[in-house]
């Protein structure tokens, strides 16, 4: 076993043990700092799901926001999220997006500091990048430039491509969430 493979498998078990808050709070810290020093690093597949079972055994762990740790664990969702694809693959990150939009409650419709919803773009679909990452374009012509740009669920990222893949024009809504952006509609015409 490696020096990473080992050390990601400490994070997964810490995870999955039965921490105090505080101590919970501290790993997590001791994750995100793990994982943003280290995302320019190729990590094996046993590594990535290690990576990815340390993240999803702290959301198991402390499912509300408003919980122990729940704002913690919200934050190290939305990180894991804007990792590159050789931290975690897209069905990863699928699962932490289902597991952050659980965690809000909203089911694919967060609400604005003020209770309003968070604004929505109307974007045409460029292409589709072989991790499922959504290339998009501004209305002035430019590439939309917030990575990364996944769909809310599987069957919307499957009803996406297929309309893609056949030719038509896909124009997608995208919810902005913080760095990253969420698509969460899509219908095929003109913008």
């Amino acid at each position: 076993m490696s020096e990473i493979d080992a050390r990601t498998k400490l994070f997964k078990e810490s995870a999955e043990s039965d921490l105090t808050d505080a101590a919970r709070e501290r790993e997590i810290k001791k994750l995100k700092s793990y994982l943003f020093k280290n995302q320019d690093c190729r990590f094996s597949k046993s590594a990535q799901t290690y990576l990815f079972m340390a993240v999803m055994g702290h959301y198991n762990k402390c499912p509300a926001p408003d919980g122990p740790c729940g704002g913690e664990v919200a934050s190290l969702l939305d990180d894991a999220l804007k990792m590159p694809f050789n931290v975690f693959s897209s069905s990863h990150k699928s699962k932490f997006l289902s597991s952050y939009w659980s965690m809000l409650g909203k089911d694919g419709e967060k609400e604005g500091e003020e209770g309003k919803p968070t604004s929505s773009k109307q974007l045409t679909l460029l292409d589709i990048a072989e991790g499922g990452q959504l290339m998009l374009m501004r209305d002035d012509g430019g590439e939309y430039d917030c990575n990364p740009v996944l769909c809310r669920s599987d069957s919307l990222m499957a009803a996406v491509r297929a309309a893609f893949d056949a030719g038509e024009e896909v124009i997608v809504t995208v919810v902005k969430e913080g760095e990253a952006a969420v698509c969460v509609d899509y219908r095929v015409g003109t913008a």
